[in-house]
């Protein structure tokens, strides 16, 4: 379905936040690249300069990430921890899939693999044990 631009009822081309990113908003609006620019005073929307302009309006603010969105150190170190344990479950599932793949070549059938994952204590991507279903989503990728 082609959006309309909220303003002037042409194809929306853009999604124009009512509320900026960098001050908490979510909720866009529809608007075509005319009424865009408009918004962001400029006569016609040049992208580049919009991405220059926020950069170097980041670049002044200290305690901020490149989203715009600022965090505490408490956030920051979270999030970290986050990115850290997603990259090992990234590695724990890597390496249940090279084995599982050794064992399909050995000729077990995708129960006899989840049986041996979860009795050598591996984990499946969502963190519990493997079935048949997530052998088969396992080997697939």
């Amino acid at each position: 379905m082609i959006e309309k631009c909220f303003e002037c009822g042409e194809v929306a081309t853009e999604r124009h936040h009512v509320i900026p990113r960098s001050k908490g908003g979510t909720k866009t609006v529809p608007l075509c690249q005319k009424c865009h620019g408009l918004v962001h005073g400029m006569k016609r929307l040049n992208i580049s300069e919009l991405t220059k302009a926020a950069l170097n309006a980041r670049k002044e603010k200290v305690g901020e990430w490149r989203t715009g969105y600022k965090f505490s150190d408490v956030e920051r170190g979270e999030a970290a921890a986050k990115v850290t344990a997603k990259a090992a479950a990234n590695k724990n599932t890597m390496l249940a899939k090279g084995y599982a793949k050794r064992l399909q070549a050995d000729g077990l059938t995708l129960e006899a693999i989840a049986a041996r994952l979860n009795a050598e204590g591996h984990k499946a991507p969502h963190g519990g044990t493997f079935a048949k279903i997530q052998v088969k989503r396992l080997l697939a990728k």
